[in-house]
C-alpha cells in the first residue's frame, strides 16, 4: 500500500470509528488523511469503496498474521495459544478498526454483507485451528464453529471494555487474563 493509500486507510478508520459510517463523509476523510478531495476521489469513487478497502485490508493483515503464526509452530496447542494472544493484542491495539467492524456488522447494506463475509472467513480459520487442537486432545470436544464465534466474542469484548472502562488494564494484563479465561475453560489438563 502506498503512502497516500495508507494515510487514507488510517484516516478513514479514525473517521468511521468516531462518527460512524452514515455521518462520515469523503470530505472529512480527505481532511483527516491530509489529502485533497481530488486525491481521495482519484483512489476511491465513494465512501463505500473506502469502507470495503479498509475492511479487506484490515482483515487480510489479521489473517496473514494468523497464518504466519501457525506456520512458525508445529505444536497445535501453541499455535492456538499464539493465534488467540495475537487476536487479543490486535483488539487492544486496533480498537478503532474493531469499533468500525462491530458498528457495521448488522444490517443488509452490501457493505455490511461483505463485512460479515470477511469476519466469517476469518472465523473459519480460527475454527480450523480449534478443530485441530480438539483432534489432538488439547481442548475439550465442542462444536468448533460455535466455539470460534464464542472466542471471537470474548476477544471483541476487549474493545468494549477499553471503551467503557476509565481505568483499563494494560494490553499485557488483558491478554494474560483472557488467555487464562479461555484456556482454563477449554483445555484438558494443561
Amino acid at each position: 500500500m502506498n503512502k497516500t493509500k495508507r494515510a487514507i486507510y488510517n484516516a478513514s478508520i479514525e473517521v468511521f470509528s468516531r462518527l460512524g459510517y452514515n455521518k462520515a463523509t469523503m470530505e472529512l476523510i480527505a481532511e483527516a488523511a491530509n489529502v485533497s478531495k481530488g486525491t481521495l476521489y482519484y483512489h476511491f469513487k465513494n465512501k463505500e469503496e473506502i469502507f470495503n478497502f479498509i475492511i479487506y485490508n484490515g482483515m487480510k493483515s489479521i489473517v496473514d498474521r494468523v497464518k504466519e503464526l501457525a506456520e512458525k509452530e508445529d505444536n497445535i496447542y501453541i499455535q492456538v495459544r499464539d493465534i488467540l494472544k495475537h487476536q487479543i493484542k490486535i483488539m487492544c491495539e486496533r480498537k478503532e478498526f474493531f469499533k468500525v467492524i462491530m458498528s457495521q456488522i448488522w444490517g443488509e447494506e452490501e457493505r455490511q454483507i461483505q463485512l460479515r463475509k470477511a469476519v466469517q472467513d476469518y472465523l473459519k480459520i480460527i475454527e480450523f485451528y480449534l478443530n485441530k487442537a480438539m483432534e489432538h486432545n488439547h481442548i475439550k470436544e465442542y462444536n468448533c464453529e460455535l466455539l470460534s464465534y464464542t472466542v471471537f466474542g470474548i476477544l471483541s469484548s476487549t474493545a468494549i471494555y477499553d471503551l467503557l472502562s476509565p481505568n483499563s488494564l494494560s494490553t499485557e494484563e488483558i491478554t494474560e487474563q483472557l488467555m487464562q479465561l479461555i484456556f482454563k475453560g477449554i483445555t484438558i489438563g494443561k
